[in-house]
């Protein structure tokens, strides 16, 4: 597994649109791989956008290490060239029982059943109570527990565009989590890290990220 990234430049004018369309950015971060004449249905890649230091970056964890250099081409500066990193060697020192702080970017949504039974219409939770749950039921799912106290909602969003064939407009909304975490169940987690949690992967949401305390 790979963990990369890559400075956006927004003052152009395609970055730009390619940051209001998750499809723009998905086709792009998918042309990062098709080089490399991999199976592409079988390559699972997450990706989010991050805000650091009043710069942003595109983030990726991926089982095969992107070659940045269209994308560089399209959204960023000239000689930008991204950083990628072994993601393994890190993921094997999870344990059990550790307290981490994560950064996390998820679709928090909400099914009701049909009067058929089936799962019905897919809607976007809306308080920050609801996605703060959301996140809590998600959790038990994916090896961590979270504490009320200790992680807040810090970004709310939306991204509109248009698949083929479609009458109306695909809009996906997003919500970013900050705090800290305790990991239960450690190779339940590391393959949340490695595999997402939630919906539109595709698009920019379900990936968790985390640090050690210093």
């Amino acid at each position: 597994m790979f963990i990369s990234r890559i400075e956006l430049n927004t003052s152009l004018g395609k970055t730009r649109r390619a940051l209001s369309s998750a499809q723009i950015l998905h086709a792009a971060i998918e042309e990062c791989f098709k080089a490399k004449n991999l199976d592409m249905d079988a390559e699972r890649k997450l990706w989010r956008i991050d805000k650091l230091h009043g710069k942003l970056f595109l983030l990726i964890v991926s089982p095969n290490k992107p070659d940045f250099s269209e994308l560089a081409r399209q959204f960023c500066s000239p000689d930008t060239l991204g950083e990628t990193k072994g993601y393994s060697p890190f993921l094997s020192t999870i344990k059990d029982g550790q307290k981490l702080f994560f950064r996390f970017r998820g679709n928090p949504v909400q099914s009701k059943a049909d009067a058929g039974g089936g799962r019905g219409k897919v809607s976007p939770h809306i308080t920050v109570m609801q996605k703060s749950r959301w996140l809590q039921d998600k959790s038990k799912l994916s090896g961590f527990a979270l504490e009320d106290d200790d992680f807040r909602l810090v970004e709310t969003g939306s991204t509109r565009f248009w698949r083929k064939n479609k009458e109306k407009p695909v809009e996906i909304s997003y919500a970013v989590f900050e705090g800290i975490l305790t990991v239960t169940d450690a190779n339940l987690f590391v393959n949340s890290l490695k595999n997402g949690i939630g919906r539109a992967k595709a698009y920019g949401c379900g990936l968790l990220t985390v640090v050690k305390p210093s």
